[in-house]
This record gives structure tokens, C-alpha cells and sequence, in this order.
């Protein structure tokens, strides 16, 4: 499997085997522009009021698992998801 590739200057995004990956989302893609870059398990609740500062904590923590869906696969699978954080899955692959 080829590395994942992150874009953080400039316009952001994710590509794979030199293929742009699409993102239905700017939040998704900054969720896990985040989750990656910063070492280390990130609770739900606090990147759910990093990117959903406005909103109550119920429906911030909806938007966050709507953003989850909205990653491309191989996005999605450099990341170790679970019921109370996000994290960098061990042994991704990412380049920067």
C-alpha cells in the first residue's frame, strides 16, 4: 500500500500513489490533518470544540462523527478511531 501523502501548504489535501483524494469536507480534512500532525490520542470531545467551537457539545460531537464518514478510506485508515478518541493508527504510513 502507497504512503498517504499530506498537503498542509497551500491548498490541503491528502493524495495517495500521486492520486488527489477527494474530501466532502474542509472540517473532515482538517480533523484529520490534526489527529495525524499532533502526536499523541486526541479525546473526541476536544477536537469536537476545536472544529465545532459554536455549537453545543451534543451536536458538536454529531458533526464530528458525521466528518469521520466523510474521509477517504485511505484517510480513514491511518487513523486508530474509538468510541472516546482519534489518533494516529501505529504503523501509518503518512508522508508531509
Amino acid at each position: 500500500m502507497a504512503s498517504l501523502r499530506a498537503t498542509l501548504f497551500g491548498r490541503p489535501g491528502f493524495s495517495q500513489g500521486g492520486k488527489p483524494l477527494a474530501c466532502a469536507s474542509r472540517k473532515a480534512l482538517w480533523l484529520a490533518a490534526y489527529a495525524m500532525l499532533v502526536p499523541g490520542s486526541h479525546a473526541r470531545t476536544k477536537l469536537a470544540s476545536l472544529l465545532w467551537s459554536g455549537d453545543s457539545p451534543r451536536h458538536a460531537l454529531g458533526s464530528l462523527r458525521v466528518a469521520l464518514t466523510k474521509l477517504p478510506a485511505p484517510v480513514l485508515a491511518c487513523l486508530e478511531v474509538t468510541r472516546d478518541s482519534i489518533a494516529r493508527a501505529p504503523g501509518a504510513a503518512l508522508e508531509i
